[in-house]
């Protein structure tokens, strides 16, 4: 099984972290759009990444000191650099060799500058979402930039570790960088429901923290299968239907 989520905007960047780590798939293209990102004003990188003052200035300084070889020094891995609301819903510091091979074997990170990450891939500190408007030789936005390596990396893994299912925990902006239609496996997205004044609603919060949970309860219970993810019922969520490939869950 494949899982595919989000990155995150907040990062914990802290030196404290021990494991063993790889490299990621896409430095190159990586390394192009920095290049792009780092020739810019602050003015023009602040409307840019539409962020306030203060973060302009912080990932301007961070692209100025951009190292295209990717270590210790300048690096951590992505599930211990991302700190948003999915992120803080696993303890990485507290998995065993196991889970940390599954999840490094199951977890995709879809990023608007890497591309594609594995759980344990180095990355430096950065902020590029994949909504924004980007020119570059390939098109007018991110979207374009990746094209179709994203969907072929993804199905390249497929066919090499035999997976026969993706399940989607990613939000809308990241998911559309992938073509689901052409995935070479059995494809399901995951809907968060949660009961408010009598009604059944989406809360974003809500959705994001429980996206996270359920790839803890992945780790800790070595999840392959559909019918196993139908057990999951963390946080007051249990399982309510499953329709035009999507499983619901409610609380």
């Amino acid at each position: 099984m494949l899982i595919l989520t989000s990155p995150a905007k907040t990062l914990d960047l802290s030196k404290e972290w021990d494991e063993e780590f790889t490299n990621p798939t896409f430095t190159q293209e990586a390394d192009e759009l920095v290049a792009s990102l780092k020739n810019m004003s602050l003015k023009k990188l602040k409307s840019t990444l539409e962020v306030s003052d203060k973060l302009a200035q912080l990932n301007y300084e961070r692209f100025q000191v951009w190292g295209k070889d990717h270590n210790v020094s300048n690096s951590k891995p992505a599930i211990r650099m991302y700190y948003g609301d999915i992120y803080r819903e696993l303890s990485p510091k507290e998995y065993s060799k196991d889970q940390k091979a599954y999840l490094q074997k199951t977890l995709r990170i879809i990023t608007g500058l890497y591309g594609l990450l594995r759980p344990y891939d180095l990355i430096q500190p950065y902020r590029l979402e994949m909504k924004i408007k980007l020119n570059t030789k390939k098109g007018k936005d991110l979207y374009q930039f990746w094209g179709d390596k994203l969907t072929d990396l993804l199905n390249q893994e497929i066919r090499d570790y035999k997976h026969k299912l993706l399940v989607s925990l990613a939000s809308n902006e990241y998911e559309a960088a992938v073509d689901l239609d052409k995935i070479e496996s059995e494809v399901w997205d995951i809907l968060f429901l949660q009961k408010k004044n009598g009604e059944l609603k989406n809360v974003g919060i809500f959705s994001k923290k429980a996206r996270g949970t359920m790839i803890q309860y992945c780790v800790e219970n070595q999840i392959e299968t559909i019918d196993n993810l139908k057990k999951f019922n963390a946080d007051g969520y249990k399982f309510s239907n499953a329709d035009n490939k999507t499983l619901v869950f409610v609380r």
